[in-house]
């Protein structure tokens, strides 16, 4: 039996050597909708990839690892991939182990739903605290009506700091993606 329930033989029948290179040649940027980073600024602990989906793409099953294994290498620290998933088909979807072909090596996301955002949102009632209110804000803004959700929050982000401005404001703007 070969690697990953293959026949060892159709394995070594089809075996060619390749590129010794692992770097992209094509230059692609990959972008994620958010990343907080814990612990001191120059040497993190741990590294969180937070990404919201609301409809199936494909492509996330590839690039979610890339976007784990970069900061990874980039920041030195263990990295967590966090999805935020708008329905509960959705959150099956992405919850999904992703197979890296490696023994042992698998990825599997921690999946935040909607009905656990909409309990996010019913807790932001009381008003005290900036983060929730960016979540309560990402789990009620649809198409129809995210900009009238989101403007008070987005409001009190533009009094943060810089950084905090432009990860919350990039959160939400991810969130409200048609």
């Amino acid at each position: 039996q070969g690697v990953a329930g293959a026949p060892a033989e159709a394995m070594l029948d089809s075996a060619r050597l390749a590129s010794t290179s692992v770097a992209e040649i094509d230059l692609r940027q990959y972008e994620v909708d958010g990343v907080v980073l814990f612990g001191q600024e120059e040497s993190p602990d741990r590294a969180v990839v937070v990404e919201v989906q609301r409809s199936h793409d494909p492509d996330k099953r590839f690039s979610w690892p890339i976007y784990l294994a970069h900061l990874r290498a980039r920041h030195r620290c263990p990295v967590l991939l966090l999805v935020l998933a708008f329905g509960a088909g959705m959150a099956r979807w992405c919850g999904r182990p992703i197979e890296m072909g490696h023994p042992g090596f698998v990825l599997r996301p921690i999946v935040v739903g909607a009905e656990a955002l909409a309990r996010i949102a019913s807790l932001e009632q009381r008003g005290d605290n900036l983060e929730l209110a960016v979540l309560a804000a990402m789990a009620q803004g649809s198409r129809d009506h995210a900009v009238e959700v989101m403007r008070p929050v987005i409001a009190a982000v533009l009094s943060q700091g810089a950084h905090e401005r432009y990860v919350y404001v990039d959160l939400l703007l991810a969130s409200a993606r048609v």
